[in-house]
């Protein structure tokens, strides 16, 4: 088990609103009986599979992607989106953050495609931001970023 942080940038439109919403996750990723798994930590709400290290991390992301889309479908305005967007991504499953930590300590090897990711201090943790965007002017290209993934381990780098 690797456990890693994502981060994930989206905006999703809704009733009436458009937001940003940006997270800090927590992960395991797993090669079990030639299929890559990962697992949500937090958010610990779902886990995706695939044939390979990048399938299975472009499952997980598009899962991510439809979980603000369908809460942006079911909630009526930007309060409420904010509000389940909390309660559904702040969640943690237990079992797999017991897990990820025991795996941060013991500082397992890299092998394979986990390899060529970049170590992170797992102090770091989850962080989640909602932002509505009023104001259009704030938004500038400079606010793209890509997806990014890191290993999480004991020490400060």
């Amino acid at each position: 088990m690797y456990p890693l942080f994502f981060t994930y940038r989206e905006v999703v439109n809704g009733a009436g609103f458009i937001a940003g919403v940006q997270i800090r996750g927590l992960a395991l990723m797993a090669h079990e009986n030639n299929d890559w798994v990962m697992t949500g930590v937090q958010p610990g709400c779902f886990t995706e599979v695939g044939d390979t290290f990048e399938e299975a991390r472009l499952h997980f992301r598009g899962m991510f992607r439809g979980i603000l889309f369908d809460i942006a479908e079911e909630t009526a305005d930007y309060d409420a989106f904010e509000a389940q967007v909390r309660k559904i991504l702040g969640q943690v499953n237990e079992p797999a953050m017991a897990i990820w930590k025991q795996a941060v300590e013991n500082k397992i090897e890299l092998k394979g495609e986990v390899e060529e990711l970049e170590r992170r201090f797992a102090g770091l943790g989850f962080e989640l931001q909602v932002d509505r965007f009023n104001k259009p002017e704030v938004s500038t290209a400079d606010s793209n970023q890509s997806d990014e993934y890191y290993v999480a381990e004991a020490e400060a780098a």
